[in-house]
């Protein structure tokens, strides 16, 4: 229905609001509901940290593309970067009844903060692993193909899945964050897998340079497993607020920035 112009779409504001009905307990029962703008000064001041932890992940991305330009982790880390900048705002900003009822900014919401995440979300995960093992040569193309492929087919899938199970729209809408968990967690996994396993068939001076990164993004694995995705998937709730998500994920920018500096990671002086 968000596509559809034909549908009449209420603009309210906090002088005239708009009068929702509402089925309760088998009655109906008129509830006026008045639209009022994002407090922007609020949304900065509780997500301060996942905004610092994008801009540090795009200028040390920017950095490796800058030095490396030719080089897969390059792009893992350029793309990452992207899609965290891209899926952020809008999941900062949340979905809102007024944007499903204007209709174009519930499809925003949906094409970045769920579409385009579960996207690009891979190319920290899975991607960037498989460039720092694979040498400069980089992963193969069916490797890079499975990477993206397999976590949004499992999503798409999900989607479809959840759709036909559940009983109205917005039912459906809740199972968006338990899927994308349901994805995530296994790519995660998969990719720190690939990375601990690369740490240890590589050489000396190699593995100096990867120890950083591979530090840096198992600490962030492991708070985000124990603190906020595990316990969210099992208990409906996470240890800790989802505000601190930037707190939690800049060990990895940090740990790959230590790499570079320290051992001359990417083989850049």
């Amino acid at each position: 229905a968000a596509l559809d112009p034909t549908i009449a779409r209420p603009v309210g504001s906090a002088d005239e609001p708009v009068t929702y009905e509402v089925l309760r307990d088998g009655a109906s029962v008129d509830v006026p509901v008045a639209f009022d703008a994002h407090d922007v000064s609020a949304i900065l001041a509780d997500y301060w940290s996942v905004l610092t932890f994008t801009i540090v992940f795009q200028v040390v991305a920017a950095f490796v593309l800058w030095r490396r330009p030719g080089s897969s982790a390059a792009v893992a880390l350029v793309v990452a970067s992207c899609g965290v900048a891209g899926s952020t705002l809008p999941w900062l900003l949340g979905l809102e009844v007024s944007d499903i009822v204007a209709g174009w900014p519930f499809l925003l919401h949906a094409l970045t903060a769920s579409g385009l995440y579960m996207l690009l979300w891979p190319a920290g995960a899975v991607h960037l692993p498989l460039a720092l093992i694979a040498g400069p040569a980089g992963p193969g193309r069916r490797a890079i193909a499975l990477t993206y492929g397999l976590p949004l087919g499992a999503y798409g899938g999900g989607l479809l899945v959840s759709r036909i199970a559940t009983a109205s729209p917005t039912a459906w809408l809740g199972t968006w964050p338990i899927l994308q968990l349901i994805v995530i967690i296994p790519t995660i996994l998969v990719g720190f897998i690939l990375a601990a396993r690369g740490y240890r068939v590589a050489a000396r001076a190699e593995k100096d340079a990867i120890r950083w990164a591979l530090i840096g993004g198992g600490t962030s694995m492991l708070l985000s497993l124990g603190l906020l995705m595990g316990p969210e998937l099992l208990t409906g709730r996470p240890l800790v607020p989802w505000t601190t998500v930037g707190i939690i994920a800049l060990p990895l920018p940090i740990g790959i920035a230590a790499g570079i500096l320290r051992y001359r990671l990417f083989d850049i002086e």
